[in-house]
């Protein structure tokens, strides 16, 4: 209803004036006026307005004789202060008014606002307000000129009721207050009721299940302009207030502190917050009242008019759609979940895990998917009966989820047969590792409803994104691993060589060589680095496929393929001649450190490889002291002395070796003694394990130790926080790799880190 003092019409600059304190013009009697005078009174007379001259920086007024009438100011007792009249003013328009008259206005000197006067009763009475400002050299306001004019109560009820309409709509049609959550509804409808009604305190509150307590949903503070929840009242401290919002659609209070309803709240609520006048609006459904919208004036007592308790009361129904609706939102949450719930145990069911990977597959975040079998469950309903056995499968869900690590998704896949996605799991021997804990762990005999018995299981499982990209083929992929297992009650984890009939084996297979003699692959490089400094020592090769059909092949899956199909020495080769150009584009832009590349267990049992190397860089002309090879710990399970004698050979011409995944293969210290390498790499398992794990600190300063005394650097995967880089820093490691320190790039990329 209220214009802000910026006014509507074009701005119109007018002469600056100058000068010091203007003294007050007494006005003279009516007696003495002329006759041109007399006329204009008596129209400012009939038509309830007057005109004033405030001179800002004085804090000075001066007021016609109808408008001192108007404002109930006699002329002999003004004092012709501006704070005078202001003191009679609604607070929010004088703080208003003041903000507008100390801001600098260049372009802006004409104005219209509306301002509202308050009587000794709390009646309201608003005036409309127009005039011209004058500015000094700084463009600052010095006084302003204008006429003061009292709306009519009918016109000011009608344009409050269009206000309250055009709320309304705005709520409904524009904002669809009814589409929001709940709580955000609830806190619009407040605020919006709080402006409308120019009221300090608006809120909605709710009846509990007992109908004993008022819970306030949301309370809009008009002069803090904040939200509040969670206030409580109870029936059995306000039982006639209580009683009202039961009988009544509406309680109407203008003076809440002696109102038989209310003045039970006086003391401690409406006392304390200054409140004396409210004007509630029951929110009912079937008849019974479930909640309230509450509007509350802070201040001198104030009467409410017929079109304000209309508009509360149909925020009292907007409310009540609010509420439906949110409880209609709430159920169908309850139906989804429900549907995504497995009945017996309360953990997600297969439809809900489905929908997990398929997130955890958006994401790109790497992760395990394990299927979990019970062998010969059966026996436990026929012997024991299903209700036994139910509460089996709710023990053995516990058991499980209190077994795997954190962040684990564990669902009920079906029957006797539960299912977990555990993020952070890409490498195969971490995922054999976990799985064989978990089989130890779910052997332990199980008390149960008075009978103690032993569960065998079985897992089966697949990584993303090593084995597959897609939710359906990684859970096939499991099924396949599990069914591998039947007879021996272990672990498989999912073996593509193995899998026969995959029409995505089937497909890569047929692509991969293709992809090796073409464009289709691609070699990125991550800088290894010295911790304390920064400083880039060397940088590890990465080969990448992008499939025409599938997009982008995990490393694992395709090393695999060309193991199975006896391309690995080719694409190590092309690895190779690609390392070999990037270290010459890096000598030319003026960084010389060495570079390495992944070296399959495959390739050491190839009697001709070492001499394909040799070949290989003579070709390229890479210096061999610049190629370091990387190889695991698993190529010396099978003919250890044949690989020893290959590397040796290599050794001698200058290429260096480095032991990669270190602390999670199988050789002996024996044959880790003999390996001629220089340097070793710690898994990242057990690096990002330092944070929280004892056992992993433990191994990396094994590891670490071991190093120094046979005398071989020693260099730490997956750095990925600055909490692990500084832990590595203060148990001596020196050399790193990982996302924290740089990702794989181009050689540009290493140039420009």
């Amino acid at each position: 209803m209220q214009t802000e003092i910026p006014g509507a019409l074009p701005p119109q600059r007018n002469v600056v004036l100058q000068g010091a304190t203007r003294p007050i013009n007494r006005h003279a009697g009516k007696a003495s006026m002329n006759k041109s005078e007399r006329l204009i009174h008596s129209a400012f007379d009939a038509s309830r307005a007057g005109a004033f001259k405030w001179y800002i920086e004085d804090g000075l007024v001066e007021l016609s004789y109808g408008l001192l009438a108007l404002l109930g100011l006699s002329d002999r007792g003004f004092d012709g202060r501006f704070d005078t009249v202001a003191a009679h003013m609604h607070p929010l328009d004088r703080e208003r008014l003041m903000h507008f008259a100390t801001t600098p206005a260049p372009e802006r000197t004409h104005f219209e606002t509306e301002l509202r006067f308050v009587g000794t009763s709390d009646s309201v009475r608003w005036f409309a307000v127009q005039g011209e400002l004058a500015l000094d050299e700084h463009d600052k306001p010095v006084s302003a000129t204008g006429i003061m004019q009292e709306l009519a109560p009918a016109v000011v009820t009608e344009r409050r009721m269009r206000t309250q309409q055009a709320l309304l709509f705005r709520l409904l049609s524009e904002e669809r207050i009814d589409t929001l959550p709940l709580d955000t509804a609830l806190g619009r409808l407040t605020q919006s009721a709080s402006q409308a009604m120019s009221a300090a305190r608006a809120s909605v509150w709710q009846l509990d299940a007992s109908r004993g307590e008022l819970i306030c949903r949301d309370l809009y503070l008009a002069r803090e302009r904040r939200h509040e929840s969670g206030l409580a009242i109870r029936a059995a401290d306000y039982p006639s207030y209580f009683d009202a919002l039961a009988k009544n659609r509406a309680i109407t209070v203008t003076h809440a502190p002696s109102d038989p309803r209310t003045r039970e709240l006086d003391a401690g609520y409406l006392r304390p917050l200054g409140i004396t006048s409210m004007l509630d609006s029951t929110i009912r459904r079937g008849g019974n009242t479930v909640g309230v919208v509450c509007i509350e004036h802070v201040g001198p007592m104030r009467h409410w008019s017929p079109d304000e308790q209309h508009f509360v009361a149909s925020l009292a129904d907007l409310a009540t759609l609010l509420f439906e609706t949110g409880e209609r939102r709430e159920l169908a949450a309850r139906l989804e979940r429900s549907a995504r719930e497995d009945r017996l145990t309360g953990l997600p069911n297969r439809l809900r895990f489905r929908e997990v990977l398929e997130s955890g597959i958006r994401n790109q975040t790497p992760f395990l998917v394990m299927l979990i079998d019970l062998v010969e469950f059966r026996d436990v309903n026929h012997i024991l009966g299903h209700a036994l056995g139910d509460m089996v499968l709710v023990a053995l869900a516990g058991r499980l989820d209190q077994l795997l690590p954190s962040g684990t998704t564990l669902c009920r896949y079906g029957g006797d047969k539960y299912s977990a996605m555990v993020p952070g799991i890409e490498a195969a021997d971490a995922a054999l590792t976990l799985a064989r804990g978990t089989l130890d762990a779910m052997r332990e005999p199980l008390d149960v409803g008075g009978v103690r018995l032993t569960v065998n299981c079985r897992i089966g499982m697949s990584l993303f994104p090593a084995h597959g990209l897609d939710a359906e083929v990684l859970l096939r992929e499991a099924d396949l691993a599990l069914t591998a297992t039947r007879g021996v009650r272990g672990c498989r984890l999912y073996e593509p060589q193995r899998d026969r009939h995959s029409p995505r084996r089937l497909a890569l297979m047929h692509d991969l060589m293709r992809a090796i003699n073409g464009d289709a692959f691609s070699v990125l490089f991550q800088p290894r680095v010295e911790l304390a400094s920064g400083r880039v020592i060397g940088a590890e090769a990465l080969a990448r496929w992008q499939h025409p059909e599938f997009g982008a092949v995990a490393p694992l899956e395709f090393v695999a393929l060309a193991e199975l199909g006896d391309m690995i020495r080719d694409l190590t080769l092309e690895v190779l001649r690609r390392t070999a150009l990037a270290w010459h584009d890096l000598q030319a832009q003026g960084l010389s450190v060495p570079l390495s590349i992944n070296l399959s267990p495959y390739m050491l049992h190839d009697p001709k490889w070492a001499d394909a190397i040799i070949d290989t860089l003579a070709a390229q002309r890479l210096p061999a002291q610049q190629l370091e090879l990387e190889i695991t710990e698993n190529a010396f399970i099978h003919e250890p002395d044949e690989a020893l004698q290959a590397m040796d050979r290599l050794r001698e011409t200058g290429v260096r070796f480095s032991l990669d995944d270190f602390g999670i293969g199988y050789s002996s210290f024996e044959h880790l003694s003999r390996m001629p390498i220089h340097a070793l790499k710690i898994d990242k398992l057990f690096v990002q394990g330092l944070e929280h794990d004892p056992k992993c600190r433990a191994i990396v300063r094994s590891a670490l130790l071991l190093g120094e005394e046979l005398g071989l650097e020693v260099v730490a995967e997956g750095v990925e926080s600055e909490s692990t880089r500084r832990l590595l820093l203060d148990m001596g490691c020196r050399l790193a790799q990982g996302f924290l320190l740089g990702f794989p790039g181009t050689p540009q990329a290493l140039v420009r880190r």
